[in-house]
């Protein structure tokens, strides 16, 4: 979702229908990356003689959700106020 709003972003001449499209997706990775980051986990650990070897946790995934989808709104919005200046 992110990655489709930073591709829109990226185009030379992003119509306004792919520009509401890409507001709305990277609004929506942000909101499932913040909402995930503070309240889903979802962990593996793997332990040998009670000590941790290594542990998997959804945290991390839901963390860069939440920021390419912050990079996107910043990037969708500066780059409209940019062309709006003109």
């Amino acid at each position: 979702m992110a990655l489709r709003a930073l591709q829109v972003c990226l185009h030379p001449v992003p119509s306004s229908t792919s520009f509401r499209a890409a507001l709305f997706l990277s609004l929506l990775a942000s909101a499932i990356g913040f909402s995930g980051w503070h309240w889903v986990r979802l962990g593996y650990k793997k332990t040998v003689n009670g000590t941790a070897i290594w542990n998997l946790d959804s945290r991390w995934f839901f963390l860069a959700l939440l920021s390419l989808g912050l990079l996107a709104l910043i990037a969708l919005v500066s780059r409209r106020v940019l062309r709006s200046g003109r």
